[in-house]
Protein backbone atom coordinates (compact mmCIF):
# COMPACT_ATOMS: atom_id res chain seq x y z
CA UNK A 1 0.00 0.00 0.00
CA UNK A 2 1.43 3.32 -1.11
CA UNK A 3 1.27 6.04 1.57
CA UNK A 4 1.53 9.66 0.39
CA UNK A 5 0.19 13.13 1.17
CA UNK A 6 -1.48 13.39 -2.25
CA UNK A 7 -2.14 10.88 -4.96
CA UNK A 8 -1.69 12.03 -8.55
CA UNK A 9 -3.57 9.06 -9.99
CA UNK A 10 -6.37 10.12 -12.37
CA UNK A 11 -9.98 10.09 -11.16
CA UNK A 12 -11.92 7.89 -13.57
CA UNK A 13 -15.57 7.04 -14.13
CA UNK A 14 -15.01 3.98 -11.92
CA UNK A 15 -13.69 6.26 -9.17
CA UNK A 16 -16.82 8.43 -9.42
CA UNK A 17 -19.02 5.30 -9.39
CA UNK A 18 -17.36 4.14 -6.16
CA UNK A 19 -17.63 7.60 -4.57
CA UNK A 20 -21.30 7.81 -5.49
CA UNK A 21 -21.97 4.47 -3.81
CA UNK A 22 -20.02 5.48 -0.68
CA UNK A 23 -21.84 8.82 -0.48
CA UNK A 24 -25.20 7.05 -0.73
CA UNK A 25 -24.19 4.51 1.93
CA UNK A 26 -22.93 7.28 4.19
CA UNK A 27 -26.18 9.22 3.94
CA UNK A 28 -28.31 6.11 4.48
CA UNK A 29 -26.32 5.36 7.62
CA UNK A 30 -26.88 8.94 8.79
CA UNK A 31 -30.65 8.75 8.24
CA UNK A 32 -30.84 5.33 9.94
CA UNK A 33 -29.03 6.71 13.01
CA UNK A 34 -30.94 10.02 12.97
CA UNK A 35 -34.61 9.39 12.15
CA UNK A 36 -35.42 13.06 12.84
CA UNK A 37 -33.78 13.94 9.51
CA UNK A 38 -35.04 10.92 7.51
CA UNK A 39 -37.67 13.07 5.77
CA UNK A 40 -34.84 14.52 3.72
CA UNK A 41 -34.43 11.23 1.84
CA UNK A 42 -37.25 12.29 -0.50
CA UNK A 43 -35.79 15.79 -0.94
CA UNK A 44 -32.49 14.72 -2.52
CA UNK A 45 -31.16 17.09 -5.18
CA UNK A 46 -27.61 16.06 -6.09
CA UNK A 47 -24.48 14.55 -4.66
CA UNK A 48 -21.13 15.89 -5.73
CA UNK A 49 -17.40 15.52 -5.41
CA UNK A 50 -15.90 18.83 -4.23
CA UNK A 51 -12.75 20.51 -3.00
CA UNK A 52 -9.26 19.34 -3.98
CA UNK A 53 -10.27 15.97 -5.44
CA UNK A 54 -12.78 17.66 -7.77
CA UNK A 55 -10.08 20.09 -8.85
CA UNK A 56 -7.79 17.11 -9.47
CA UNK A 57 -10.53 15.55 -11.63
CA UNK A 58 -10.30 18.68 -13.79
CA UNK A 59 -6.59 19.42 -13.89
CA UNK A 60 -4.86 16.13 -13.01
CA UNK A 61 -2.27 18.16 -11.07
CA UNK A 62 -3.86 19.09 -7.75
CA UNK A 63 -3.62 15.60 -6.29
CA UNK A 64 -6.03 13.80 -3.98
CA UNK A 65 -5.54 14.13 -0.23
CA UNK A 66 -9.03 12.80 0.51
CA UNK A 67 -12.42 12.73 -1.20
CA UNK A 68 -15.03 15.27 -0.08
CA UNK A 69 -18.51 14.17 -1.14
CA UNK A 70 -21.52 16.38 -0.50
CA UNK A 71 -25.19 15.45 -0.64
CA UNK A 72 -27.59 18.35 -1.18
CA UNK A 73 -31.26 18.28 -0.20
CA UNK A 74 -34.03 20.80 -0.77
CA UNK A 75 -34.72 22.59 2.51
CA UNK A 76 -37.96 21.64 4.27
CA UNK A 77 -39.38 24.08 6.85
CA UNK A 78 -41.33 21.28 8.53
CA UNK A 79 -38.17 19.26 9.21
CA UNK A 80 -35.77 22.14 9.74
CA UNK A 81 -32.23 22.44 8.36
CA UNK A 82 -29.88 19.50 8.38
CA UNK A 83 -27.33 20.14 11.14
CA UNK A 84 -24.44 22.03 9.50
CA UNK A 85 -21.78 20.46 11.69
CA UNK A 86 -23.61 17.30 12.61
CA UNK A 87 -23.13 15.37 9.39
CA UNK A 88 -19.63 14.28 8.51
CA UNK A 89 -19.27 10.61 7.86
CA UNK A 90 -15.78 9.26 7.36
CA UNK A 91 -15.59 6.24 5.09
CA UNK A 92 -12.73 4.28 3.57
CA UNK A 93 -12.34 4.28 -0.22
CA UNK A 94 -10.55 0.98 0.21
CA UNK A 95 -7.42 -0.38 -1.36
CA UNK A 96 -6.82 1.33 -4.70
CA UNK A 97 -4.32 3.10 -6.91
CA UNK A 98 -4.83 6.23 -4.75
CA UNK A 99 -3.02 4.69 -1.79
CA UNK A 100 -3.56 6.12 1.69
CA UNK A 101 -2.84 9.47 3.37
CA UNK A 102 -0.23 9.10 6.17
CA UNK A 103 -2.54 10.67 8.79
CA UNK A 104 -5.41 8.25 8.10
CA UNK A 105 -4.40 5.41 10.40
CA UNK A 106 -6.84 2.51 10.30
CA UNK A 107 -7.89 3.19 6.70
CA UNK A 108 -6.97 0.89 3.83
CA UNK A 109 -7.25 3.70 1.30
CA UNK A 110 -8.08 7.38 0.99
CA UNK A 111 -10.60 8.83 3.42
CA UNK A 112 -14.00 9.73 2.00
CA UNK A 113 -15.78 12.49 3.90
CA UNK A 114 -19.55 12.42 3.36
CA UNK A 115 -21.21 15.72 4.21
CA UNK A 116 -24.72 17.05 3.65
CA UNK A 117 -26.61 20.32 3.44
CA UNK A 118 -30.23 21.27 3.12
CA UNK A 119 -30.33 24.32 0.89
CA UNK A 120 -32.96 26.95 0.22
CA UNK A 121 -33.48 27.66 -3.42
CA UNK A 122 -36.00 29.13 -5.81
CA UNK A 123 -34.77 26.58 -8.31
CA UNK A 124 -35.16 23.45 -6.16
CA UNK A 125 -36.78 21.63 -9.08
CA UNK A 126 -33.40 21.73 -10.86
CA UNK A 127 -30.69 20.35 -8.61
CA UNK A 128 -27.77 21.77 -10.57
CA UNK A 129 -29.18 25.29 -10.48
CA UNK A 130 -29.96 24.91 -6.78
CA UNK A 131 -26.38 23.88 -5.96
CA UNK A 132 -24.93 26.62 -8.16
CA UNK A 133 -27.20 29.20 -6.54
CA UNK A 134 -26.10 27.99 -3.09
CA UNK A 135 -22.42 28.35 -4.05
CA UNK A 136 -22.96 31.72 -5.67
CA UNK A 137 -25.21 33.44 -3.10
CA UNK A 138 -24.90 31.84 0.35
CA UNK A 139 -22.43 33.85 2.45
CA UNK A 140 -21.59 31.16 5.00
CA UNK A 141 -18.11 29.64 5.18
CA UNK A 142 -19.01 26.27 3.63
CA UNK A 143 -20.33 27.50 0.26
CA UNK A 144 -17.63 30.16 0.09
CA UNK A 145 -14.93 27.51 0.54
CA UNK A 146 -16.60 25.02 -1.80
CA UNK A 147 -16.86 27.70 -4.50
CA UNK A 148 -13.08 28.13 -4.49
CA UNK A 149 -12.63 24.74 -6.13
CA UNK A 150 -14.49 22.56 -8.61
CA UNK A 151 -17.75 20.65 -8.09
CA UNK A 152 -18.42 17.42 -10.02
CA UNK A 153 -21.71 15.48 -10.10
CA UNK A 154 -21.86 12.02 -8.50
CA UNK A 155 -25.66 11.54 -8.50
CA UNK A 156 -27.86 11.31 -10.43
CA UNK A 157 -25.95 8.72 -12.44
CA UNK A 158 -26.92 10.13 -15.83
CA UNK A 159 -25.07 13.37 -14.95
CA UNK A 160 -22.11 11.69 -13.21
CA UNK A 161 -18.79 13.34 -14.08
CA UNK A 162 -20.37 16.61 -15.19
CA UNK A 163 -18.54 19.67 -13.87
CA UNK A 164 -21.15 22.06 -12.50
CA UNK A 165 -18.82 24.57 -10.86
CA UNK A 166 -15.41 25.82 -11.91
CA UNK A 167 -12.96 27.41 -9.47
CA UNK A 168 -13.50 30.79 -11.16
CA UNK A 169 -17.30 30.46 -11.10
CA UNK A 170 -17.61 32.70 -8.05
CA UNK A 171 -16.35 35.60 -10.15
CA UNK A 172 -18.04 34.56 -13.39
CA UNK A 173 -21.16 32.48 -12.78
CA UNK A 174 -21.85 32.33 -16.50
CA UNK A 175 -19.03 29.82 -16.95
CA UNK A 176 -20.95 27.19 -14.97
CA UNK A 177 -22.31 24.35 -17.04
Amino acid sequence: MRISERSLEPITRQTLDRLSLLCCQGMEAFFAQNPRWAGYRSRFLYSVLAQGAALHYLDGRNGVKDFDCWAFYAFDERIGPLPPRGRRGKLDFGSSEFGRHPDDEGFQGRRVDVLARSIRSNTARDGILAVQEYLRTDRNDTPRLLAQKAVVVLEPAERRGEVIWYPTAAADATRCL
